[in-house]
């Protein structure tokens, strides 16, 4: 299952996801992944995430079939700029379509924001809405089977030690770091249910995150990150994003979520680039205290950063203590830096 994170205040509305597609047996953890955009904008006033099983093969005999996608034809409908009521026509396409079990997360925007849930089968046990603040979120528990509380309590939990509040930059940052959190642990997650450690539960959240922000003046599809040709790369088209070496090491995750971060406080609409600007000191700021990323590659990166980008990003202390960065997979003629350079 994968992770779709909706989240509005009276100014905004943002759904973020992971990318991971499985499709195997989850139980044993032995599966395909591949690549899927799962969370999409339709218009200024209307942005959905999907997950669960939407298509299946309908037999026609001799061995044969054919494949129904009821989101490929629902994409298709709700992109068509003609019809405006697009909740209406999810709310009333989406439920008793049979053979599957699809759940559609959306914000929708009429005078104000409104946040909610369409499901193919009525069953939204997993689906879980709360509220902080300002803010209120709607969410799925991916491990709600092995633990139904994980993804709220990381909300919560980041949510306080961070000391957010209901600001566009703080929620982004919010969404961006829970799903990415999941991403980097890798293709297995440790949890704890009840004091007990549960180790090497499968996880079917990965790739990369995605993120549709809905506010005013918001007139296209994606304000902070491009569409690539390929879709089964990560964002800077440099390493396949379910490849061993992502596996083992999250640091890539959070170079390259970095990447995006960047690239959208240069390209991202007009009326979000200085908010996004604010995730990315803030980003930078949460990698260094938490020692994601060594002292040391950080300051690499802020100075391709600024000298790539001009953006001004202020550098590290310069007393504080640094340390090399090593990394198994790298052969010993590799420069580190250089292959995080490539990310930017």
């Amino acid at each position: 299952m994968t992770l779709i994170i909706g989240c509005i205040s009276k100014d905004f509305g943002i759904i973020a996801g992971d990318t991971q597609l499985s499709s195997g047996d989850l139980v044993r953890g032995k599966f395909e992944r591949i690549i899927k955009h799962k969370v999409h904008q339709y218009g200024p006033n209307f942005a959905m995430g999907i997950l669960g099983h939407w298509s299946y093969i309908d037999p026609v005999g001799n061995g044969k079939g054919t494949m129904i996608d009821y989101h490929d034809t629902l994409h298709k409908r709700l992109s068509d700029s003609k019809l405006t009521d697009k909740l209406g026509y999810l709310t009333e396409y989406l439920p008793k379509r049979a053979n599957v079990e699809a759940t559609a997360i959306y914000i929708n925007r009429d005078e104000d924001f409104a946040i909610g849930c369409v499901t193919s089968d009525g069953n939204t046990k997993t689906i879980k809405r709360i509220d902080l603040d300002g803010l209120t979120l709607m969410f799925n528990e991916p491990f709600f089977e092995t633990n139904p509380n994980f993804v709220e309590s990381l909300i919560r939990e980041f949510y306080m030690s961070e000391k957010l509040t209901d600001s566009l930059h703080d929620s982004i940052f919010m969404l961006n770091n829970i799903i990415l959190k999941i991403i980097a642990n890798g293709k297995t997650l440790d949890l704890s249910v009840d004091g007990a450690s549960l180790l090497g539960i499968p996880s079917s959240v990965g790739g990369y995150v995605t993120v549709q922000v809905l506010s005013e003046g918001i007139h296209h599809r994606n304000c902070l990150f491009k569409y690539y040709s390929d879709p089964n790369v990560l964002l800077d088209r440099t390493t396949y994003p379910f490849a061993r070496s992502v596996d083992r090491s999250k640091n890539i995750n959070y170079v390259d979520n970095l990447a995006m971060l960047v690239r959208g406080s240069i390209y991202a609409s007009l009326k979000i680039t200085e908010g996004l600007k604010a995730v990315l000191l803030k980003q930078i700021k949460y990698l260094h205290e938490t020692k994601v990323l060594e002292t040391d590659l950080l300051r690499y990166l802020i100075d391709e950063i600024n000298k790539q980008y001009a953006l001004e990003i202020p550098q590290l202390n310069e007393d504080e203590d640094t340390s090399e960065l090593k990394i198994e997979f790298f052969s010993e003629d590799e420069e580190t830096n250089d292959f995080y350079k490539r990310f930017f």
